[in-house]
Order: structure tokens, then C-alpha cells, then sequence
């Protein structure tokens, strides 16, 4: 192995991304201002409108809330500070390193570590194929240096040079697959070794994350657009995603046709339940890049679906379960099933979609019904329907009998 001349010591910092996130960064910060303010023409109680629904929300959920705010926060900068203070120099002895102990796959090395030139054998480079767009995929692009001491995994696209800022793709570019992929090759890293006569070779990344993340489908051949059927089952993330659509299901099921029939008796929040499914189809449709694209987009607007459709009643269900015991109010017939409450406390009953006709026009106006209540928030309730459906099946029954 031939070695060149004295060469100045190079001191790298780690970065927490292959691509440049800043401009990135600013798009989001910049489209989010202008949502706002688009928000803020719309509606000009828009700003009154959610300080009235946080006051409106229990205190458990304020508290969870802001307890996860505040413990993501403390965890991206203590992610950002260890990575602010790892390091790693190559001089003429060799390779000296204090990795980010917290970021990457599990393979790279965690421990400080030392390697002399004279002891490593060979480099290996494992990347995703240049067409492959994925950030999570070159996240895991990996430098495994071998040596009889054993193999030395550390991040490659990860590390810059404390003077010389590496030409990165922005967050925002299209295809940044090729620039990353040109960046493998041309990396002061791999100048470095190529300089004392290492043998660098590339080989695909043949990295799965744990929920099907991280090798690009240019690297997977089964993954690959094929005419064939494909087995969902093959895929964690799928499963995963159908086992959730499963346990939604059921929920559903003994919501709608075992469980006692309640109704919640104020509206739900249209806009949160379309937030909610499409943040579930764009998590699920990440999650699941092992998988081919035709399936992982399918079984994700299918969740996505699910979650939005469902979300409105199961919760309503889990807060019927766990909520004050049930409480009888008396209201008054306004018009055949309109009723308005004796107490000023609770609300208008409309169940004049109910199909049950005969049994409302049964009813005088001004005549008084009592009503099974439940309390599930300062202004919610829930009506419990099986008492007045007990109530119509006898009248039905002795109407019937005449």
C-alpha cells in the first residue's frame, strides 16, 4: 500500500442532513406565514376562534400537548448539540472520530475511535442508486472501513469540512439523487483514502429500516413496478397499516351495531378530521417506501380514509365509556322531533331524522319528554338513544296490538 508526503491535518463537523436544509427550512417558514396570513383575511375572529377552541379543550389535553411540545424541543437540541460537538480529523497518523452518539443507523460506530492509515485494508461505500430520491435512503449512506481491528461503519454525506462547505442539494430540489450520488465520489473522505492508495468500492445500500424505510426502490429488484400480484403481507409497514385499518374496523362494528346507540350532540370538527386522515395517508405512504408504490399509496389512503371517517365517532364512544354517569333531563316539544330543554344548560334536541314518525306526532306540543344525558365536556353531551328506543318499541308494539 503506497502512501503520499505529509499532508495538513482536515477537521470535519458533522451535519444532521446530505442536503442542505436551510433554504428548505425557509420555504416552510415562509409558506406557513402566509397560510396565516391568508387565514387571518379570511376570518378576522380568526385569531378569537382558537383561543375559544383551546378554552374549550379538557385539561389532560393541554398538558399532553404541551409536555410533547416541550420534550420534541429538548430532544432536537440535544440532537443538534451533540451533533455540534462531534468530530472528526484526518492527519497523517490516520482517522481520529467522536461520532454523533444518537443519529444514524445503529451500525455506525457510537464510541470514540482511532484507526492508522497502515491498518486499513480497504473502503466500502454503500449508497442508493443516483435515481433514488429519497432523503431517508442516503440519511443511511454508510463508509465502512475495513481493518484487521474489524470493520470502522461511519456516516460518509454526513461529515463536511470545518472550512470548505460541501456543495449539497437544497431540501427543496427535485431530484437530488444524482447531485448526492456524484457527492459520494467526489467527498474529501474518499479523496483522502484515494490519496494513500485505499481501494474504495460502492456497493447498493441494502439498508431496511424497521419499518420498511431506507433502501430506494432502484435498489430493490421485488420492489420494482411488475405486472404480477404483489404480496402485501411480504411488507412490515403494510402490515402494520392494515392491521390499524382492522382494529378500526372492529371498533366500528361494535360502535354502530353492538355497543348501546348514543349520539353526540354537537358537530364535529370537519377540518381537524381531513388534517388528521391526510397526516395519516402522508405518514403511512413514508413509512411504507419498501413497499411498491401502487400498494403503499392504496393501503395508506384507505388508513388515511378510515381515520377521518371514524375518528369523529370512536372518540365519542371512548369519551361515552369514560365519562359522568348518565343524568335525565325533561324537555319540551317544540315541533314533531324538536324539543327544547327545560334548563337552560343543555341543548336543543333535533331528532326528527329518526324514523319514527308516529311516535312524534304522538307527542302534543308543549308536552314534556325526558331525555337520557350524559356530560362529557363543559358544553358537550351525549344522548343515550336505547332508553327512547325502548319507549318506541312499546309504543310501536301497543299501537300495533289496537
Amino acid at each position: 500500500m503506497s502512501h503520499s508526503s505529509e499532508m495538513p491535518a482536515s477537521r470535519f463537523r458533522y451535519r444532521l442532513s446530505p442536503v442542505n436544509m436551510r433554504r428548505g427550512l425557509w420555504v416552510v417558514l415562509g409558506s406557513l406565514f402566509v397560510l396565516l396570513a391568508i387565514g387571518a383575511l379570511a376570518s378576522e375572529s380568526l385569531s378569537e376562534t382558537i383561543l375559544e377552541d383551546l378554552q374549550k379543550q379538557p385539561v389532560w389535553a393541554l398538558v399532553a400537548a404541551v409536555t410533547g411540545v416541550v420534550v420534541l424541543t429538548v430532544l432536537l437540541v440535544r440532537i443538534a448539540r451533540m451533533a455540534r460537538d462531534a468530530w472528526l480529523v484526518v492527519d497523517n497518523e490516520g482517522i481520529r472520530c467522536s461520532p454523533h452518539k444518537h443519529h444514524g443507523p445503529r451500525q455506525w460506530l457510537r464510541h470514540d475511535w482511532q484507526l492508522p492509515w497502515s491498518q486499513i485494508e480497504r473502503a466500502v461505500v454503500q449508497r442508493p442508486g443516483e435515481k433514488s430520491h429519497h432523503l431517508q435512503s442516503w440519511i443511511n449512506t454508510t463508509l465502512t472501513l475495513e481493518s484487521p481491528r474489524g470493520a470502522h461503519d461511519l456516516a460518509l454525506l454526513h461529515w463536511e469540512p470545518v472550512d470548505d462547505s460541501l456543495e449539497r442539494p437544497a431540501l427543496t430540489a427535485f431530484r437530488p439523487g444524482k447531485a448526492l450520488h456524484a457527492l459520494t465520489e467526489s467527498h474529501p473522505l474518499i479523496r483522502h483514502l484515494e490519496q494513500r492508495g485505499i481501494e474504495v468500492a460502492y456497493r447498493p445500500l441494502g439498508f431496511r429500516g424497521r419499518w420498511g424505510m431506507g433502501k430506494s426502490s432502484s435498489d430493490r429488484p421485488d420492489a420494482q413496478d411488475s405486472e404480477g400480484p404483489v404480496d402485501i403481507l411480504a411488507f412490515k409497514s403494510l402490515v402494520i397499516m392494515l392491521s390499524i385499518m382492522g382494529l378500526l374496523g372492529i371498533g366500528a362494528a361494535a360502535h354502530f351495531t353492538v355497543l348501546p346507540s348514543i349520539r353526540p350532540l354537537w358537530s364535529p370538527d370537519y377540518g381537524l378530521l381531513v388534517l388528521a386522515g391526510t397526516a395519516v395517508f402522508a405518514l403511512g405512504a413514508m413509512l411504507s417506501r419498501a413497499a411498491p408504490i401502487r400498494e403503499r399509496t392504496i393501503v395508506a389512503l384507505l388508513l388515511g380514509a378510515s381515520v377521518g371517517l371514524l375518528a369523529h365517532p370512536l372518540s365519542v364512544r371512548l369519551q361515552s365509556v369514560t365519562g359522568d354517569e348518565p343524568l335525565v333531563a325533561d324537555y319540551i316539544v317544540d315541533a314533531p322531533g324538536r324539543f327544547q330543554p327545560v334548563q337552560a344548560d343543555y341543548p336543543a334536541l333535533d331528532l326528527s331524522d329518526l324514523d319514527i314518525t308516529e311516535y312524534w306526532n304522538s307527542m302534543p306540543e308543549g308536552a314534556v319528554h325526558a331525555f337520557e344525558l350524559q356530560k362529557v365536556a363543559e358544553d358537550r353531551y351525549i344522548l343515550r338513544l336505547d332508553p327512547l328506543f325502548e319507549q318506541t318499541r312499546a309504543f310501536y308494539e301497543a299501537l300495533g296490538g289496537e
